[in-house]
C-alpha cells in the first residue's frame, strides 16, 4: 500500500497537537494511503550522532528521575500522551540519517501540516518543515499555520524560497494567507483544521472517560492555555455558582487527575460539559463538533493568536462568539446554520487533498 509521510510537531504533550495529528491520519487513511509521521534529522558526521544518540538515550533517565523528584504530574501527563500515541496507532518514524533519494522511495507523498509548522520561532531549520527534500509534485499542505502575523525580516528569505517550491499551498488562517500573498505573491486556500474533517461519531471512537475524575456531576471546562487574569477568574467563578455547575479545570496542576488526562479524555470531558471556557483554538474546534456552547477569552500577552480563531468563527457563521465573554447568549447557540457551512469547508478541503494528489 502507498505511504505518506507527515511533517508536524511531535515533540509536546499538546491536545490539539495530538488529535490534530490523529485527524491527519485518519483523513489520509480514507485516500487509502498508510500515513506514517516523520521525524527527519539533518545528516550528519556519524561520529558526532553516535555521541548524540548515546547523550539522548541517558537524558530520559536522568529526565526521568528529575521529574519524579520536582514534577512527577508532567512525567505522567507525558506517559500518558505516548500511550494514546500508541493506542491510536500514530505511528512516529525516525530518520537521523535522512536521504532525499531514499524517502522520495519510500513515500509517495509528504504532508506538512497542521498546527504551528511555519511558525518561525519553532523553525526546524534545513529546509524540513517546506519539504524540500521532495520533489514538488510529492507536497501537500494541509492547513499549516504561521501563527504569528509577520516573518522578521532575515528569516523572510528563507520562507519565500521554501513557499515558492509547493504546487498548491494551504494555510489555517487567513492571517497566514495574507503573509504568503505579501511574501510571494502566492494565493494560498484557507482551510479549517484536519480535526473538523472528521464527524462527532468518528471522534466518538476514541474518546473515553477519566478513570479518576468526578464527571457524572453537571460542570463546565475549563481550559487555559495562557492562564486567567483575576477579571477572568471571577467571571468564570460567578457564572458558575449561578448555575450551580462543577468546575473542572485542565491544564492546572492543583487538580492533578485533571491534569494528566489524555487527549481522548480531553475529548470526553469537551462532550459532556455544560460550557466550555477556554483560549484554546482546538477546545473550541471540539466544542463546536459536540455542538456545545463556549466562551472565548483572549490569551494573555498572545493577542496575534486569535487569528485561527477568528478565521473559524468567521467559516461557520459564530462571529457573534468571538471574544465576547459571558451574555445572554452565553448558552444558546444554534449550530444547523454552523454545520451546514462546516460542510461545506469539509468539501472544500477534500477537494484542494485531491487536486494536491492528482485524484479526479
Amino acid at each position: 500500500m502507498k505511504k505518506i509521510g507527515i511533517i508536524t510537531i511531535v515533540d509536546n504533550n499538546n491536545y490539539g497537537n495530538r488529535l490534530q495529528n490523529y485527524a491527519t491520519v485518519k483523513i489520509y487513511e480514507k485516500f487509502g494511503y498508510i500515513a506514517e509521521t516523520l521525524v527527519l534529522n539533518p545528516r550528519r558526521n556519524s561520529a558526532k550522532y553516535l555521541f548524540r544518540a548515546i547523550r539522548m538515550m541517558i537524558i530520559p533517565i536522568k529526565e526521568k528521575y528529575r521529574l519524579k523528584k520536582s514534577d512527577v504530574l508532567t512525567f505522567k501527563r507525558i506517559l500518558r500522551f505516548r500511550e494514546f500515541n500508541k493506542k491510536n496507532h500514530i505511528t512516529i518514524k525516525t530518520y537521523p540519517f535522512w536521504n532525499p533519494k531514499v524517502l522520495r522511495k519510500k513515500y509517495k507523498f509528504f504532508s506538512v501540516g497542521s498546527d504551528q509548522i511555519w511558525n518561525p520561532n519553532l523553525d526546524h531549520g534545513y529546509g524540513i518543515d517546506f519539504l524540500d527534500f521532495a520533489m514538488p509534485s510529492q507536497r501537500i499542505t494541509l492547513s499549516p499555520s504561521f501563527g504569528v502575523d509577520h516573518i522578521s525580516p532575515e528569516k523572510q528569505k528563507n520562507y519565500v524560497r521554501g513557499l515558492k517550491k509547493f504546487q498548491y499551498l494551504s494555510v489555517r488562517e487567513k492571517s497566514g494567507a495574507d503573509l504568503i500573498k505579501s511574501l510571494t505573491g502566492q494565493d494560498a486556500t484557507v482551510l479549517i483544521d484536519p480535526t473538523m474533517l472528521l464527524s462527532k461519531e468518528e471522534w466518538k471512537q476514541i474518546e473515553c472517560k477519566p478513570a479518576n475524575v468526578d464527571v457524572d456531576n453537571s460542570y463546565i471546562l475549563e481550559y487555559f492555555l495562557g492562564g486567567k487574569n483575576d477579571s477572568t477568574e471571577s467571571e468564570i467563578s460567578d457564572f458558575a455558582k449561578l448555575h450551580e455547575l462543577k468546575r473542572l479545570q485542565t491544564l492546572c496542576k492543583d487538580f492533578p487527575e485533571l491534569y494528566c488526562t489524555n487527549p481522548g479524555e480531553f475529548i470526553y470531558l469537551i462532550e459532556h460539559a455544560k460550557v466550555v471556557f477556554t483560549d484554546s483554538f482546538h477546545a473550541v474546534v471540539f466544542s463546536i463538533i459536540f455542538g456545545k456552547p463556549f466562551v472565548i477569552y483572549e490569551r494573555k500577552n498572545q493577542k496575534e493568536m486569535g487569528s485561527r480563531i477568528i478565521t473559524l468563527l468567521k467559516k461557520v457563521g459564530l462571529e457573534d462568539r468571538t471574544f465576547a465573554g459571558i451574555n445572554e447568549n452565553t448558552m444558546n447557540i444554534d449550530y444547523k446554520k454552523c454545520y451546514d457551512l462546516l460542510e461545506n469547508e469539509k468539501k472544500k478541503a477534500y477537494d484542494f487533498l485531491c487536486k494536491s494528489m492528482s485524484i479526479k
